[in-house]
């Protein structure tokens, strides 16, 4: 049983500490909704799903994939944006797999690649994680353990 003044202690429920991008190690997200110029969209292929894999001296490692190929890189995450690594001559150098896949696929697959570009905010509400870009917003869920999709 909770005494008044453990809850006065804790703050009301609404005050929640910011996340930090500590936070996001080694948790997976899937796309429960995307927004493109304030319409919603539908992708392709399934829904986006996004890995933060570990912290070491090159940044945190994330990783995409939305129906064809795998891309990510390290990226310098602070307390509300994901900023890739950048050439230098300014431009992202992403990595990716190589599937064959169809035409609309490999645009979505450049899209989104261009989205990580745009270095996007983030927020992460408990299990829920929001991606902005200038146009577009992405809903994430985090996806259970032991996969992305």
């Amino acid at each position: 049983m909770w005494s008044v003044s453990s809850i006065e202690a804790r703050g009301p429920a609404s005050e929640k500490p910011d996340a930090s991008p500590q936070d996001l190690l080694e948790r997976s997200f899937v796309s429960s909704s995307v927004i493109v110029d304030d319409e919603p969209h539908q992708l392709v292929n399934g829904p986006l799903s996004v890995r933060f894999g570990g912290d070491d001296t090159d940044g945190i490692s994330i990783g995409w994939e939305a129906g064809c190929n795998t891309s990510g890189d390290q990226f310098e995450v602070t307390a509300d944006r994901i900023e890739p690594h950048r050439s230098p001559d300014g431009v992202p150098a992403f990595g990716a797999t190589e599937k064959g896949c169809e035409q609309h696929l490999h645009e979505q697959d450049e899209w989104l690649a261009d989205v990580f570009a745009e270095e996007p905010t983030w927020e992460l509400d408990d299990d829920a994680l929001v991606l902005t870009t200038e146009s577009a917003e992405f809903v994430l869920d985090e996806a259970p353990r032991g996969g992305s999709r």
